[in-house]
């Protein structure tokens, strides 16, 4: 499990396959532990918003599983209260919720 955190806003924990593969949709080089400055917010999440709008990211009705796209929206809304409040996003590896 990866554990995403800021300081004003709820730390969003995701399997650590999806989160890499958010991480890495983002911009950023996957490495676990690390983090996000405040000046890099913007352009992850330009990238990450971009890639959930892709039509692969989006379910077909015949797909039960959730999809990219969807497992993307509390990232991106971590990302954005953090880049609202001037604070850096850092994520690591926990064992809980």
């Amino acid at each position: 499990m990866i554990r995403f955190k800021t300081k004003n806003h709820a730390d969003v924990v995701m399997h650590d396959g999806i989160a890499q593969t958010l991480i890495k949709k983002m911009g950023a080089s996957g490495t676990i532990p690390s983090a996000l400055d405040h000046g890099m917010l913007v352009e992850a999440i330009e990238k990450l918003s971009k890639a959930a709008q892709q039509p692969s990211a989006q379910a077909t009705p015949q797909q039960e599983a959730v999809n990219l796209s969807q497992r993307a929206q509390p990232l991106l809304e971590l990302l954005e209260a953090a880049r609202d409040n001037n604070e850096s996003v850092m994520w690591q590896k926990t064992n809980s919720f």
